[in-house]
């Protein structure tokens, strides 16, 4: 298989002189990737071999075998030798093949011929990009009836026309033997047919075939590189939705579309960065974010899904009242469209740069409509019914708790009766139980301006004694309350109260 991106030119003579400059950095990731560096190439080596290039002989000779020891295991190069038409056509592969090549003896050198061969060679090989040389000393001297005898005529415009048909374009370089005039006059006659590609190289400047092979190695993967990548400089990637329409379940919380993202390139891989979502306003807060990792990576020619999780509030588990809730919204995404192959691209001269990537509208709707939990209702009148239970046997317990009730009570009061005051007693009341005791047995009678009102007295067990209430009945304000231990007397609201044990008052 030979080079898709063979070499575009070979230098074959050279002069110790100066060291050339240092080489480029090579894009090494560009170059892998399109599996440039390991291809075979094909040098093609077109040698005047007119009776004036004798006294070059050896030293073309030795810079063939240079070049056979520089050249890669699979690389081949292909000798064309031409005077006044291309007559002989070899695959050098030894040394010997090299010294048997005979002495140059041609009378004419038609440079037109030779590039009429060039061109129609590479027309039965599309695929393949040759590394053209032309090494000749002298300027264009063709036999008669060569259709390239004049400067210019429809030979050298149907030439031209043919080459720029090139598909890939070959980079073709001439190194030309002589002064002055013979570099000028082969530089116009090259360029007259490869007016881009074209290149003049001083065989007074080069170092070695190994220096010189590896130089135009470089130019030619460089060359072909670019090609390659030329077209996808342009192209960016396509998205759309894999379902335009989607209708979420609100009870979830979080819902997934799907963007297709596919790339449109050819060589370039392409990534996405800077990825954001945007929601359309609602009045419920829906946010999105796509769940891959940045930057997503996308070969060419190929197609990455990239999900994009929307997410909102839930509706609450218990509902104490009518829940609703709208998910009716519109999804759209915006990223950068970049290449990793940046710094390679710098290293050929070229740049892809970032390019802004904005999809259309995805639409989403879900709706729910929720009304109260009725277990959590359940739930709620079950505690209730806890809590009451709990706090009546805490009252219970508390009943308990308390000393039971024992003796006798009865009050005392001082009433107005004419002109004395008479000393009145009520009761005895016996006590008993942990239960209130409520009478009325102890509260007197009052005499009020509306008439004649009682009243009531409640008494509870409390430690060391009772808790006496005595509330006289329309009279406001007067409630009150006073503990009274075993034996001993307390005024409540101008009526004493006495409480005593059973025995003592028998």
């Amino acid at each position: 298989m030979r080079a898709r991106a063979a070499l575009a030119a070979l230098m074959l003579v050279a002069w110790p002189l100066s060291a050339p400059a240092a080489a480029d950095p090579e894009p090494t990731t560009l170059y892998k990737a399109l599996d440039l560096k390991e291809q075979p190439a094909d040098y093609i080596v077109l040698l005047d071999t007119s009776g004036t290039m004798s006294s070059q002989q050896q030293d073309v000779k030795d810079q063939l075998k240079g070049l056979l020891k520089a050249k890669g295991e699979q690389d081949e190069v292909t000798l064309v030798r031409f005077d006044r038409r291309p007559y002989h056509r070899s695959v050098l592969e030894t040394d010997k093949d090299v010294d048997a090549l005979p002495a140059p003896s041609g009378e004419y050198t038609d440079l037109g011929r030779a590039l009429e061969w060039v061109v129609s060679y590479l027309r039965e090989h599309p695929s393949r990009l040759a590394a053209v040389m032309l090494v000749s000393d002298g300027i264009q001297e063709p036999a008669p009836g060569s259709p390239y005898g004049s400067a210019n005529g429809p030979a050298w415009d149907k030439l031209r026309e043919q080459a720029a048909e090139l598909k890939p374009q070959p980079l073709l370089y001439t190194f030309p033997f002589g002064g002055t005039d013979v570099r000028r006059h082969q530089d116009e006659i090259v360029e007259r047919v490869f007016p881009e590609n074209a290149q003049i190289l001083d065989p007074r400047q080069s170092q070695s075939a190994a220096k010189d092979l590896s130089m135009v190695r470089d130019d030619s993967l460089r060359a072909e590189a670019r090609r390659r990548v030329a077209a996808d400089l342009k192209r960016g990637v396509a998205a759309t939705w894999k379902q335009p329409s989607v209708r979420l379940d609100p009870a979830q919380g979080t819902g997934t579309l799907t963007l297709d993202v596919r790339s449109q390139t050819e060589a370039l891989p392409l990534e996405l960065r800077a990825v954001e979502v945007v929601v359309s306003d609602g009045k419920e807060r829906v946010t999105g974010r796509s769940t891959l990792p940045s930057p997503i990576r996308i070969e060419p020619g190929r197609s990455v899904a990239v999900p994009i999780e929307l997410s909102w509030a839930q509706p609450p588990p218990v509902r104490v009242q009518p829940v609703a809730l709208d998910l009716s919204r519109t999804v759209q995404v915006s990223a950068t469209v970049q290449t990793p192959w940046e710094g390679d691209l710098g290293l050929l001269g070229l740049s892809y740069g970032k390019k802004n990537l904005t999809t259309d509208a995805a639409r989403v709707t879900g709706t729910y409509q929720g009304g109260p939990s009725w277990w959590a209702a359940a739930l709620l009148a079950g505690l209730a019914g806890l809590l009451i239970l709990a706090l009546l046997r805490w009252r219970r317990a508390v009943k308990f708790r308390l000393p039971k009730m024992t003796g006798v009570l009865w009050s005392a009061y001082v009433k107005d009766a004419g002109d004395a005051w008479d000393e009145r007693t009520l009761g005895p009341v016996q006590l008993g139980g942990r239960r209130s005791v409520y009478t009325a047995e102890l509260a007197p009678v009052l005499d009020l301006p509306g008439g004649s009102v009682q009243g009531s007295v409640d008494v509870r067990a409390a430690p060391g004694g009772v808790k006496i209430t005595y509330a006289p009945e329309g009279v406001a304000g007067r409630s009150d309350t006073a503990t009274c231990p075993l034996g001993r007397k307390v005024m409540i609201n101008g009526v004493e109260f006495i409480y005593k044990t059973t025995s003592e008052v028998g």
